[in-house]
């Protein structure tokens, strides 16, 4: 059973255990800033290291935020690398409309040295069917 553990203006954060997901959400109306991203971050690795899912799922259609080669940096060494993500075996990302939002986070996954299994769709459908989960 889904769970929402965190909501604020821009992103939502539930857990299902017996799914061993971790479901985020953004709907971020462009408002989002960088340390705002920063802090959501920290927020979703703190549940990674509780809760241990093996999969995530991240609805990103309506991520707004450009990322910076120098926050891309940060999210790589304090969340990607830290205790709790190699737990993470699946990491399914349903892309952003924006164009420059998808390659930004495409960056970001591959600049992230992990052995996670990685896969972007346009369709939340196919990243559930892939993770092999129904929320």
């Amino acid at each position: 059973m889904l769970k929402e553990y965190y909501k604020d203006h821009w992103v939502t954060f539930s857990i299902d255990v017996e799914q061993s997901l971790l479901l985020v959400i953004w709907h971020d109306d462009g408002t989002l800033t960088a340390q705002t991203y920063k802090e959501q971050m920290l927020k979703a690795r703190e549940l990674v290291e509780i809760y241990q899912p093996s999969k995530n799922l991240s609805d990103a259609r309506h991520f707004q935020l450009n990322i910076s080669p120098e926050l891309q940096a940060w999210i790589s060494k304090n969340v990607f690398q830290k205790r709790g993500q190699e737990i993470l075996k699946r990491y399914a990302i349903v892309v952003p409309y924006g164009v420059f939002a998808q390659i930004a986070l495409e960056q970001l996954m591959e600049e992230s040295d992990r052995d996670t299994m990685t896969r972007y769709f346009d369709d939340l459908a196919e990243a559930e069917n892939w993770l092999g989960v129904f929320v």
